[in-house]
């Protein structure tokens, strides 16, 4: 593990939605599986969405999960498959969601120790909002969704516009996310970056490594003591 320099100046931490506070990501393959099945008879894979969609924004991973079977999709079809994948989601979130309870213990500890709580997710603000309110109400001082940024991650604007709203130096700024798609906009903004991750799947590794992020830890607490908070 090559820690960055200056980890005991971090006193922002910049979190991750999808797949770190919240345990949806199998909600959201399985909105897409359901979708895809029924509307264009395609049986979507575990390594499929893994490939195509996760840590990407709705309309980001159908069009790159299209590529491969159509040279191109119309945008009206675009804007009618993310509102279908957003009704899934609401469906099946109404029954309830996980909260990953290691993470929040860790939020509310640097929390009540002053450290700054940022969120940064690709998802829609109205799913935020709801999410928010069931789950963690007043938490966050800054929240960045899709809404507010033009290009989302892997682009470096939502980390880039967290850390400006933020007022603070990037190598203040600890990332945690728990994709390559978010761990390279988090790296590309300057931040330090932390990707959780409890499985030890070689290609997924190899993948953060050659972006030169290989920072990977299996579990919250690792993360607070590799990086003295």
């Amino acid at each position: 593990m090559n820690l960055l320099t200056g980890i005991n100046s971090i006193s922002n931490i910049l979190w991750d939605l999808n797949g770190v506070l919240l345990d949806d990501e199998p909600v959201h393959e399985q909105c897409f599986r359901e979708l895809l099945s029924n509307d264009f008879g395609i049986s979507l894979s575990h390594e499929d969405y893994d490939n195509y969609f996760l840590g990407k924004t709705d309309r980001l991973g159908f069009i790159d999960f299209f590529k491969k079977v159509e040279d191109e999709i119309p945008e009206s079809m675009l804007d009618t498959m993310c509102e279908k994948k957003h009704e899934y989601y609401e469906y099946y979130s109404s029954k309830g969601l996980n909260i990953n309870l290691d993470a929040v213990t860790l939020l509310d500890d640097l929390s009540s120790r002053n450290y700054k709580q940022t969120l940064v997710t690709c998802d829609q603000e109205r799913d935020v909002v709801k999410i928010l309110q069931k789950t963690l109400p007043n938490v966050f001082d800054i929240i960045i969704t899709n809404d507010d940024v033009k290009y989302s991650k892997p682009s470096s604007e939502p980390y880039l516009q967290a850390i400006a709203k933020l007022g603070v130096v990037d190598s203040s700024c600890l990332v945690i996310e728990d994709t390559l798609v978010g761990a390279i906009s988090g790296r590309s903004a300057g931040a330090q970056v932390a990707v959780i991750h409890s499985k030890s799947e070689t290609k997924f590794l190899r993948e953060l490594y050659n972006n030169g992020i290989d920072d990977v830890f299996v579990s919250f607490n690792e993360i607070k003591i590799s990086y003295n908070l």
